[in-house]
């Protein structure tokens, strides 16, 4: 599939950007799926096998990086076991944020924050409970803002992997949205200008509000 190509592009994007490594004096080998080219199955079959296996490697690995970076650049531990990338239409988006709502997770009970929004307005999920990242059908990663929707959303990850716990969603929210506002300023762009979201907005968004 393209997305392999399109990961394997924004790898490179990623290492580019600065001391991914700078802090990181230990180099980490990950195992990488094994690929079966004898067997059952007819040809076109086993090709399919090989693609999907390559496509997901490649995710795996970008993943990866991304926590690299943020755990170098922002006071995040460093996970390295990356979450499953699941694509889905507005309407699961829609379903999915909803029982998050319904039962926050590294989120104090007493303080966790509701709302709704419309389906079209969902831009990424991350499930706790699936140790899950669910982007919109079409979302490829072929972008520099496309991509800061996947830092965003690994900051959750590495949230929750690393047990960390916040007084409310929005004070969950705020790290992960300072990680996006820095990625898209490696590319000179910003959460306005991408995400129509201005200061007062973040400040909203990222604000326990009793």
């Amino acid at each position: 599939m393209a997305r392999a190509f399109l990961f394997g592009t924004a790898l490179v994007a990623v290492l580019a950007t600065g001391p991914v490594y700078a802090q990181d004096t230990t180099t980490t080998i990950e195992p990488q799926p094994q690929v079966t080219t004898k067997g059952s199955g007819t040809d076109d079959e086993r090709r399919v096998n090989v693609t999907e296996s390559a496509e997901i490697a490649g995710h795996k690995v970008l993943l990866i990086t991304i926590a690299r970076w943020l755990s170098v650049n922002f006071d995040l531990p460093l996970v390295l076991d990356p979450p499953r990338l699941a694509w889905v239409p507005p309407a699961k988006m829609a379903t999915l944020l909803q029982a998050q709502q319904d039962h926050p997770a590294g989120v104090r009970n007493d303080n966790a924050q509701s709302g709704t929004m419309a389906p079209h307005d969902i831009v990424a999920i991350y499930s706790d409970a699936e140790r899950t990242i669910y982007l919109p059908e079409g979302w490829t990663g072929e972008t520099a803002v496309e991509l800061s929707i996947l830092v965003h959303e690994m900051v959750h990850h590495v949230q929750h992997v690393g047990g960390l716990t916040y007084a409310c969603r929005g004070a969950r929210e705020k790290l992960a949205y300072a990680a996006q506002d820095r990625w898209l300023q490696l590319f000179g762009r910003d959460l306005a200008s991408e995400f129509d979201i201005d200061p007062f907005t973040l400040l909203v968004k990222t604000s326990c509000i009793h």
